[in-house]
């Protein structure tokens, strides 16, 4: 496709029109009737794009990056040897300025790094491993030390964190880790597990989920980890089931669930990603790329998002009326659009402040994420989870029990003009979506023939994995 024919003179040529994604450019001279071979180039254009880059000399091999906006500066680990003994400090720029010493001495190194701040200081809790040990095969948990130092390098204080257990016969490998402003916690990236856990500030795990787009190939390592606790959004790299290098950054809420948006990485002459984190706008991510050709080791600057700053303070309430949500505006936006689960299900006047999901899915796994658009531009997406109806199956009478009563109340709501279930969820023993004899039939085989028991959730407490017609109206 020919996209412009230029007089001699021109050495700049600006393709203003050129859409987001990677763009490939050919220029070839013509001169009296004799056409020159093809110059080409190729860059990506929106999401992805390339916005600064710096030479990370003398540091390469940068495994974690972190930003500290107490400080205004990068903290890069690496897992050089050479250089693991230090935590090195980039500006905002990009340009190298220093290092402080790392709380673990050789052969420890720091694998995880996360920045917190309190009271307008900040301070870096450091995940210390010695790279390439496996677990014994007697240790119940991997339990690996935390320790915490202040921004000038000062020691403050030590936990230790139980990391889930690899896979197969691979070593124990963590590789990222994030403070969430949101809830004061850290969240854990365990790569050989595929594992993500969330830990309080004293070590204790709280929840976990599986890595949700996790790496398939084991030479390929997805360091780092960064959470907009503002946003409600997580961000963790990945690759293609056959892609022998990291090829994209994902989005995913606190759940673990991919919220559908993806930054592409890759080109401008590095083939290996390696730790990154959000720049001091939360516009752009900050990565740490190499080049296994010429041994370059780069600190890139990649446009994440538009020119165009996100919503504030969403929030989002389940009531009798379906899921409302509430945000602030913090511009003058021409659209406001609202996806659903990575659904869209709503397209706003930009001066709209509220919305209300009138027949939400009452289930797990629903979220809402809401994006600013201004022109040809769109913010980073703000993202809330209303809290789902918890039930017991089975446990239609709501007492804390299964027994033949609840298979008795089933019975008497559909035959014999009984008071409908409060929650219909627990009385649809097969998790079918609808509420039929047959879960009745399927309570008693369990209770009384050995039978399978109720779907989940059974035996404890939690929300409908499936979203049906059905709910709770409590």
């Amino acid at each position: 496709v020919t996209g412009a024919a230029l007089a001699a003179d021109p050495v700049v040529h600006v393709d203003r029109d050129a859409p987001s994604g990677r763009r490939t450019y050919s220029v070839r001279a013509t001169r009296g009737g004799v056409t020159g071979d093809d110059r080409v180039c190729s860059l990506v254009v929106g999401p992805g794009a390339i916005v600064r880059r710096g030479f990370s000399h003398p540091v390469n091999l940068i495994s974690q990056l972190i930003h500290d906006p107490v400080e205004g500066v990068l903290i890069a680990a690496t897992t050089s040897n050479r250089l693991s003994d230090s935590l090195h400090r980039f500006g905002e720029d990009l340009e190298y300025r220093d290092s402080i010493d790392s709380p673990f001495s050789l052969p420890w190194q720091v694998a995880a790094l996360a920045v917190r701040v309190e009271d307008g200081a900040s301070e870096y809790h450091c995940l210390g491993w010695t790279p390439g040990s496996p677990p014994r095969p007697d240790d119940v948990d991997v339990k690996l030390p935390v320790r915490v130092i202040a921004s000038s390098g000062e020691f403050r204080r030590q936990f230790e964190v139980p990391l889930p257990r690899p896979r197969r016969s691979l070593v124990v490998f963590p590789s990222g880790m994030a403070w969430d402003e949101g809830t004061d916690t850290l969240w854990i990236l365990e790569r050989n597990s595929r594992t993500v856990i969330n830990v309080d500030l004293d070590g204790a795990v709280l929840s976990g989920f599986p890595h949700p787009a996790p790496i398939h190939q084991d030479g390929v390592a997805n360091y780092g980890m960064v959470i907009d606790g503002a946003r409600n959004a997580m961000y963790l790299s990945s690759a293609g089931t056959f892609d022998r290098s990291i090829t994209r950054i994902v989005e995913l809420t606190r759940s673990g669930l991919l919220t559908g948006y993806e930054m592409p990485l890759g080109g401008g002459g590095a083939d290996r990603v390696r730790g990154f984190t959000l720049d001091a706008t939360g516009g752009s991510f900050v990565i740490s790329e190499s080049s296994t050709r010429t041994a370059v080791s780069d600190l890139v600057m990649r446009r994440a998002f538009g020119d165009v700053r996100p919503v504030r303070f969403l929030e989002c309430r389940a009531t009798a009326g379906g899921h409302e949500l509430e945000w602030t505006n913090d511009g003058d936006y021409q659209r406001i659009t609202i996806e659903r689960s990575g659904e869209m299900v709503a397209d706003l006047r930009g001066g709209v402040r509220s919305w209300t999901d009138p027949a939400p899915p009452d289930a797990c796994g629903v979220f809402y994420r809401v994006v600013a658009h201004s022109g040809e531009q769109s913010s980073a997406g703000v993202i809330c989870e209303p809290s789902p109806s918890t039930f017991v199956r089975g446990d239609v009478e709501e007492n804390g029990k299964v027994n033949i009563s609840d298979a008795v109340a089933i019975l008497e709501f559909l035959f014999l003009g009984g008071r409908q279930p409060a929650c219909l969820d627990a009385a649809d023993t097969d998790d079918s979506g609808t509420v039929t004899i047959t879960d009745a039939v399927r309570l008693l085989g369990f209770l009384f023939l050995a039978g399978p028991p109720p779907k989940p959730p059974y035996p404890e407490r939690g929300c409908d994995p499936t979203a049906d017609g059905l709910g709770c109206s409590r």
